[in-house]
């Protein structure tokens, strides 16, 4: 038990130590980053549970024994697991059909977040309003109308007896409930109160939550879904690209010191002021109508300025392949 404390703090210390890093060297650009949010979540939440529990149970002759849990206590622990377990994931963005997944997920989520947000809303003004309503029907004379159940008789198939069951619970009794109920509009009971413009109100609602707001986010994902594959590839290449880049300016890296032989060439072969790449007319003419529209809004954040041109003045001897393709194939 104690060898297994041992190593979850210290892994979590790790991890701590290397977000606190990020943060220091990013600073706004970390922030803005959910990943980051997420792996700092899933660091910070499960050691404040564990020292809860440590200083709070723990024992040294019996351990955490007389350790009890509530329901806040286990709902923290739930949401370190979903944490955890997001955070794992995360390490398969590397990885572009693994990618292609979870940009598929997030674009579909940004592209549709305003009709989420119009669609919340809405849900929330006809549960307020049905809470008004029907928040105490005994004002309105209004009760709904409890199952009834009767029984037959064998040979005559008369009915002999009728038994009536308890009055329905009525899901408009507080306002988070009426929320609830009207998200879930297919379970909402309405035709139990005998009042007919509840009626009315229950066929519009069906209509329109059910058939026409269904089928709108259905398309709007759709459309979204097809975004994505073009976004895919370069939010790889931009994770690969962050993946490396912060492993260059590591201290000890292969870029930054001179361990042996290998890495001094593998330094100098990266030591150039340009990237030389083939050129696809149809791809370079697209990445161009992408950065005339984008401007230098997002770009300037890598310090990534495309339009600068190799001048007169400039080393030539210093634009070079790193590897070509020969050199590739051997």
């Amino acid at each position: 038990m104690i060898l297994v404390m041992i190593l979850f703090y210290y892994l979590a210390y790790y991890r701590f130590v290397i977000e606190v890093n990020q943060f220091l060297f990013y600073r706004g650009n970390y922030v803005e980053n959910a990943f980051n949010w997420v792996d700092s979540i899933a660091i910070v939440l499960p050691v404040i549970h564990s020292f809860y529990f440590l200083f709070g149970y723990y024992r040294i002759d019996y351990g955490f024994k007389n350790a009890t849990t509530t329901q806040a206590s286990v709902f923290i622990i739930f949401m370190s697991i979903v944490f955890l377990w997001i955070g794992f994931f995360q390490f398969f963005r590397i990885w572009p059909t693994l990618n292609n997944y979870l940009t598929t997920i997030i674009n579909i989520a940004i592209s549709i977040r305003a009709f989420l947000i119009f669609n919340f809303l809405l849900i929330i003004a006809v549960g307020h309003a049905l809470f008004i309503l029907l928040g105490h029907p005994s004002y309105l004379s209004l009760s709904q109308v409890p199952d009834s159940y009767n029984i037959v008789h064998t040979n005559s198939n008369k009915i002999v007896y009728n038994m009536f069951g308890e009055e329905p619970n009525n899901p408009f009794a507080n306002l988070l409930s009426s929320i609830l109920a009207v998200y879930n509009w297919d379970s909402i009971p309405l035709d139990t109160w005998n009042f007919w413009p509840l009626i009315v109100i229950n066929i519009i609602g069906g209509f329109f939550f059910v058939m026409i707001l269904s089928n709108v986010i259905i398309s709007f994902m759709s459309n979204a879904f097809e975004d994505t594959k073009k976004e895919s590839k370069h939010s790889t290449r931009l994770y690969q690209k962050t993946v490396i880049y912060d492993y260059a300016v590591q201290n000890g890296s292969s870029l930054t010191s001179r361990i042996n032989d290998f890495d001094l060439k593998f330094r100098d072969k990266l030591n150039v002021r340009y990237i030389c790449f083939l050129d696809e007319p149809e791809l370079t003419k697209a990445w161009n109508d992408k950065s005339d529209e984008l401007g230098s809004r997002w770009l300037d954040v890598y310090g990534l300025h495309f339009k600068h041109e190799i001048s007169d003045e400039d080393d030539i001897e210093k634009v070079k392949f790193i590897w070509t393709q020969e050199e590739h194939m051997c």
